[in-house]
């Protein structure tokens, strides 16, 4: 009984051309669903984007108002409030200030952060503002501790920022920070999670 040659030309052409095809199709009709999806992406994030950027630019500038307690704290989890400005008043609790590594337009150095117990009862991390690398352990340092007494601030309310930098995790045991986990800074500091608020305050 004959039988066409398995390497035959003509046969491997005719199975292989309606397979060729459907192939392309599929690869093409991917393509088009994957870059209608990815424009979607690009447009519901340029609408998020201009959302932040005018929430930011109308909270930065408004009146502060009181700093958010417990019972609003839930929301503040779930990312509502950011931004907002803030007032409070209280007195930093006597304790060595958290130094998180980070950059700014002057460059690398670190955010101190220092909590600060309110007239309220609870407790908020203040970014007290930046210093170059250089200074910790100078005596320049050691006499900008925070005031003694009670203490009026304004700033900006700022999500916490759990588990490290980029590629840097938090290493508490070492006291190296590279973001600002506000929780896992309480924790190191030995406060009681329960009194510290969710969020740290970027003070004016």
């Amino acid at each position: 009984m004959n039988s066409a040659p398995r390497n035959d030309p003509a046969r491997r052409r005719m199975l292989r051309g309606p397979f060729a095809r459907l192939a392309w199709l599929l690869l093409a009709v991917a393509l088009f669903c994957s870059f209608i999806l990815l424009g979607n992406w690009q447009v519901r994030r340029l609408s998020w984007k201009r959302q932040l950027i005018h929430d930011v630019s109308t909270r930065v500038h408004a009146t502060p108002v009181a700093a958010p307690g417990p019972t609003q704290w839930s929301r503040i989890a779930a990312g509502h409030q950011q931004y907002l400005h803030v007032q409070l008043r209280g007195h930093f609790l006597d304790m060595a200030q958290t130094l998180v590594h980070g950059a700014s337009t002057e460059g690398y150095g670190f955010w101190v952060l220092a909590p600060l117990r309110t007239d309220r009862g609870f407790i908020v991390m203040a970014n007290r503002g930046y210093i170059p690398a250089s200074l910790p352990g100078t005596s320049a340092y050691a006499k900008a501790a925070p005031p003694s007494g009670e203490v009026s601030l304004s700033g900006l309310l700022r999500w916490s920022e759990p588990g490290g930098g980029f590629m840097r995790p938090n290493r508490p045991a070492k006291g190296q920070w590279y973001s600002r986990d506000v929780a896992a800074i309480a924790l190191a500091d030995g406060l009681p999670s329960t009194s510290v608020a969710p969020y740290f305050i970027d003070t004016d």
